[in-house]
């Protein structure tokens, strides 16, 4: 364990915040109200939240064991809550550091750009599911549409990405298509990859932004917003630039 930056006053201390953390998400309880200020707790927190979605999955394979649905939709919510909470966490660190290192050479740091609470993605998901036979042939089975054409802001978009685990864009380079979408690279695993071995994929398809159809620079947004990133993205003149339009 990394006992840098240690915010208690002695290494025992966090070893004991720590160890607490971990014993919690092990059980599945409550995030301890240490690990909500303090990142490595967070993340020790976290740790053990896995453990304890793993023990149940281990203990679902044991004959005459019932592990109930609602087990594993608590351990999933909680690690999703988790999630959110580090990532969160982690974004306010870097922007200290930036701050810090402006402060150093003696200049302005330039304030980071926010999403406009009035921006509007209007956005749909699909499902597709493959059975076992279907990862042999190498077609899927059928898809099913879980979201159609909704209008969400940029805090839902975020919070329905991290829900489908979509963290991959379909082009390297956002001006590749006219039509590009985000899907996931790694199957849910739920029950029925457990017990049945199907996989589900997911992928989000932009329809609109701010009432328009998107073009390359809304599907950086996109990229930046959930966090899946293109091999090529636009540079930040080229994507202010484009949003504002061609100067004549």
């Amino acid at each position: 364990m990394n006992l840098q930056n240690n915010p208690f006053a002695t290494p025992e201390e966090l070893e004991d915040r720590v160890e607490e953390a971990f014993s919690a998400g092990e059980r599945a309880r409550p995030i301890p109200d240490a690990a909500k200020e303090h990142l490595i707790i967070t993340q020790e927190y976290l740790k053990g939240l896995k453990d304890h979605m793993t023990g149940l999955h281990i203990a679902r394979d044991i004959e005459g064991m019932d592990v109930p649905d609602a087990d594993f939709e608590a351990g999933r919510a909680l690690i999703r809550e988790t999630e959110n909470l580090v990532a969160e966490m982690q974004a306010a660190r870097e922007y200290e550091q930036h701050r810090d290192f402006y402060r150093r050479l003696g200049l302005e740091a330039p304030e980071s750009e926010q999403e406009s609470p009035e921006d509007t993605f209007v956005v749909s998901i699909n499902c597709e599911y493959w059975e076992p036979e279907d990862l042999e042939a190498g077609q899927s089975s059928w898809t099913d549409t879980k979201v159609n054409r909704e209008a969400v802001d940029a805090e839902s978009l975020r919070r329905l990405a991290q829900d489908h685990g979509l963290d991959s864009p379909s082009a390297s380079d956002p001006r590749q298509s006219p039509t590009l979408w985000f899907s996931s690279s790694t199957p849910r695993e739920d029950r029925a990859y457990f017990e049945q071995g199907v996989h589900k994929y997911y992928s989000l398809h932009i329809h609109e932004v701010n009432g328009h159809p998107p073009q390359a620079a809304d599907y950086q947004r996109v990229s930046d917003l959930i966090g899946a990133r293109f091999d090529h993205p636009l540079e930040r003149h080229e994507a202010t630039h484009e949003m504002e339009g061609p100067d004549f």
